[in-house]
């Protein structure tokens, strides 16, 4: 089987444990056997970044147009990080790199990760494409811009934002585009 991994990071760009176990996880895939491509993002000062194979997983990587790189975005300021959500809701741009890429490779399914940065519309360009779509969540980012659930205090958060209640409107309604969704207990992470 070809699987096609989505992930904003992947190895050696780490950030927390998600990459990690997502390498694992396609690492393993490998190993017995299936053909595994991941994309990924990287910089806009990277590209064009050079595919490569780290142990025997294929790694694409592009920058998914928006104000700056997700990677980057603990050093912007807040008016420019909502704005940067309000484009990464729907991000065509990355979601026409990931129809061009699935076109190239033609894998059989799309797991999902960590889609910040590449937005839900890579699960519509895959179900466009005839695959079918898994998605594990390894945070909260489809219910909370920081992916959290807490306020800026770190206090739970129990009275979102008008804009975080339209974020987590947006993305749930976005669900409907996948077929199946795990979530990674934080032990995980």
């Amino acid at each position: 089987m070809h699987v096609m991994v989505a992930n904003n990071i992947y190895p050696p760009i780490v950030a927390g444990g998600a990459e990690l176990i997502v390498s694992y996880l396609c690492e393993g895939l490998a190993r017995r056997g299936h053909r595994v491509t991941v994309v990924s993002t990287c910089g806009p000062q990277m590209e064009p970044y050079p595919n490569e194979t780290r142990n025997g997983v294929e790694v694409i990587r592009f920058f998914p147009p928006n104000l700056y790189w997700s990677f980057d975005r603990s050093r912007e300021p807040g008016i420019k990080k909502w704005l940067w959500h309000a484009r990464d809701a729907w991000n065509r741009q990355a979601g026409l790199r990931l129809r061009g890429i699935m076109e190239t490779a033609r894998p059989d399914l799309l797991h999902s990760h960590l889609i910040d940065g590449m937005s839900a519309s890579i699960w519509a360009r895959a179900r466009c494409a005839g695959m079918r779509v898994i998605h594990t969540a390894h945070d909260y980012h489809l219910l909370c811009p920081r992916a959290f659930l807490l306020t800026s205090d770190w206090q739970l958060c129990s009275r979102p934002r008008l804009a975080c209640r339209v974020y987590r409107k947006w993305h749930l309604s976005t669900l409907r585009r996948r077929d199946k969704t795990a979530a990674c207990a934080p032990s995980c992470v």
